[in-house]
C-alpha cells in the first residue's frame, strides 16, 4: 500500500493540502496475522513514535500523565 498511499498524498498536495509523508524502514508486504507478535518491530518502534508524537504535538494536544 506504500506506492497508493505516496499517490494520495501527492493529489493532496497538488491540491493544496498540506502533506506530511514518511517511508518507514523496515519490513515489506503483508505479515501474516498469525506473525505479528513474534515478529522484531523495533527498528520501526521509535520512528513510529516520534512521528505520531510529532504529529500530535503539531495539532496542538496536550500531554497527558501516564
Amino acid at each position: 500500500m506504500r506506492d497508493e498511499t505516496q499517490a494520495y498524498a501527492e493529489r493532496l498536495r497538488q491540491a493544496g493540502v498540506k502533506v506530511q509523508s514518511h517511508v518507514l524502514p523496515g519490513k515489506a508486504g503483508w505479515i501474516p496475522e498469525n506473525k505479528v507478535a513474534g515478529t522484531d518491530w523495533s527498528p520501526q518502534e521509535h520512528k513510529l513514535v516520534d512521528l505520531f508524537s510529532d504529529f500530535f504535538r503539531q495539532a496542538g494536544a496536550k500531554a497527558i500523565a501516564a
